[in-house]
């Protein structure tokens, strides 16, 4: 399996998770969100692609 697709999968289950949390408001739901929200955040980190929090304020003069 490529990476792209490990990749796509992940998040598939991240959004698939995100909204069941959105819909039941489930603690359960909410942990397996925020499980699933991390996985992601680490493959992304293991490219090199920033994330926004890691970016300067562009409006700042």
């Amino acid at each position: 399996m490529t990476d792209l697709l490990k990749f796509t999968e992940a998040v598939k289950k991240m959004r698939d998770a995100q909204k069941e949390y959105f819909r039941t408001r489930s603690g359960i739901s909410l942990n397996q969100a925020k499980k699933l929200e991390s996985d992601v955040d680490k493959m992304i980190d293991q490219v090199g692609i920033p994330s926004m929090t890691s970016q300067g304020n562009l409006f700042k003069s």
